[in-house]
């Protein structure tokens, strides 16, 4: 994937993006698309986020008066509304909360944002689930706890609550196929999985860890032929709306390739984020911006400021590995061979289990077969125990030097 034309496809989304922007008498920033009036979740919040990934400059006229028109939306609770949900949910919070941190603003120096995170916490249990409200604990779900998450991982001194709430997302983890789905007990799907491992990351959460790892397996698994992943729906109740439900969709193509962007070290990973920016690039449309679904032509901020968010991040990636330095054929097949052999660990346990219980048999009818080659069949024993022995040293000191090398990248 040429990285020109990603670049390309990044100016012309910040084109549109910037068509987008209002400036009104009731508020400066971004609806949900191009015909509404600004909002807070899936509109400003999301524009300024875009227009940060193209590094345009935080203190332009128009990204702080969209900044100070959204803390201005803040709830007396100290949450934040979103179009619609004029209650506070904590999705529409974390998320005001990530996009002011990336304007520079954090609870040790904007009280908009303190009050904000004291408010998250409020929606989050003893044992770290989080809710769409603090009225609503006892009926946590994914978004909110993964979100939550994210936003206090960028905020400094949390480490206790940080903990907790990993652990819990750890625990919400299906045990079948390692994905996440939108609550404990439903079907997992790629974004919400795409949602906890960009979390746990920015947490601190090492990439090899298992449970993470197969979370990462679970999300490549679904990835389509054309480089895709199928979107998803999440719909909630509250206690603040009395029986009317609440929703919002998910890009899972976006938030796909976001959390890949996590995993930079693992081919599968760079290999699966290649297919989908290629997607992605084959579906802008001309004017800049991506539909949510082929068959409904609104060009939704959120939707396309999400994808330039993971264009960037992926961008990235990219630069601290140029073309000239990219791993070598026999460096990527090392770590494909390492990646299938930790995958494949209660395979290859079992097998050498069985070799070992039938090996009295074995033996002789291989003893048989090599001598009818006229093989030294001590020698060669030798020197396999040998090389096996060297090559386990070699994987151990590389696993090592990995560790050693990356563990101060890990903390957020």
């Amino acid at each position: 994937m040429d990285q020109p034309d990603v670049r390309d496809g990044l100016r012309r989304a910040e084109e549109w993006l910037r068509a987008c922007y209002k400036s009104l008498p009731t508020g400066s920033g971004w609806g949900h698309h191009v015909d509404e009036d600004p909002t807070e979740w899936g509109g400003t919040l999301d524009g300024i986020r875009g227009m940060l990934a193209v590094q345009a400059e935080p203190n332009s006229e128009m990204l702080t008066s969209a900044a100070n028109w959204l803390r201005g939306r803040q709830n007396p609770d100290g949450g934040f509304p979103a179009r619609e949900m004029k209650y506070s949910p904590a999705e529409a919070t974390a998320w005001v909360v990530i996009a002011l941190r990336d304007m520079g603003w954090h609870r040790g120096n904007d009280p908009h944002v303190e009050r904000a995170v004291g408010y998250l916490r409020e929606c989050v249990d003893d044992q770290g689930a989080a809710a769409t409200t603090h009225r609503d604990i006892g009926s946590p779900r994914t978004l909110p706890t993964a979100l939550t998450l994210w936003a206090l991982a960028l905020q400094e001194g949390l480490d206790d609550i940080r903990g907790l709430i990993t652990t819990r997302l750890r625990l919400m983890q299906e045990p079948e196929s390692k994905g996440w789905g939108i609550k404990v007990g439903a079907t997992p799907n790629a974004a919400t999985t795409a949602q906890v491992l960009h979390a746990v990351r920015l947490a601190g959460v090492p990439e090899d860890v298992g449970w993470v790892r197969d979370g990462v397996t679970y999300l490549l698994g679904r990835q389509k032929a054309d480089g895709s992943w199928e979107n998803s729906y999440d719909e909630w109740f509250t206690a603040e709306l009395e029986g009317t439900p609440s929703r919002c969709v998910h890009y899972g193509t976006g938030w796909a390739l976001l959390a890949l962007t996590d995993f930079p070290a693992d081919p599968r990973c760079q290999e699966a984020a290649e297919r989908a920016v290629r997607y992605l690039l084959g579906r802008q449309r001309p004017s800049g911006a991506w539909l949510f679904e082929e068959y409904d032509p609104t060009e939704f901020v959120w939707c396309t400021t999400q994808i330039m968010v993971a264009l960037t991040k992926w961008l990235e990636i990219r630069r601290a590995q140029p073309i000239g330095t990219l791993e070598s054929d026999l460096t990527r097949v090392l770590r494909r061979a390492g990646a299938w052999a930790r995958e494949s660990f209660l395979y290859l346990a079992f097998g050498a289990l069985l070799v070992a219980q039938t090996w009295e048999y074995i033996q002789p009818v291989l003893a048989t077969a090599l001598a009818g080659l006229e093989l030294d069949v001590t020698g060669i024993w030798t020197n396999l125990i040998s090389s096996l022995i060297w090559l386990a040293l070699s994987l151990t000191l590389a696993w090592a030097g990995k560790w050693i090398g990356k563990a101060p990248k890990n903390r957020p």
